[in-house]
């Protein structure tokens, strides 16, 4: 018995080792209305925030109220952390 246990599992792990899952990609909620499609360049990984019920008590003449689903990626633009909505971070980066 335990040689057939063995043996199915050796024929089966090559079959699954391919049956991989595809990374989940975190969503932008609806409430943070984003621009563009990175920020500071195209492609980075955060975004700039229009104006919406969420945003405009962060919004200013001097800076660009970003968003980034990460902390980690949030914290590299050398803003001003100002909070979190939705579970994406808002950052203040002066102009």
């Amino acid at each position: 018995m335990r040689n057939s246990v063995a043996l199915l599992v050796a024929c089966l792990l090559p079959a699954l080792s391919g049956c991989q899952q595809e990374p989940k990609t975190a969503a932008w909620p609806a409430s943070l209305g984003t621009i563009g499609d990175g920020f500071p360049n195209p492609g980075d990984p955060c975004k700039r925030l229009g104006e919406s019920a969420a945003t405009v008590n962060y919004l200013g003449d001097s800076t660009t109220l970003v968003g980034c689903l990460s902390a980690d990626d949030a914290a590299k633009l050398g803003g001003k952390l100002v909070a979190t909505v939705d579970g994406v971070t808002l950052v203040t980066v002066p102009r």
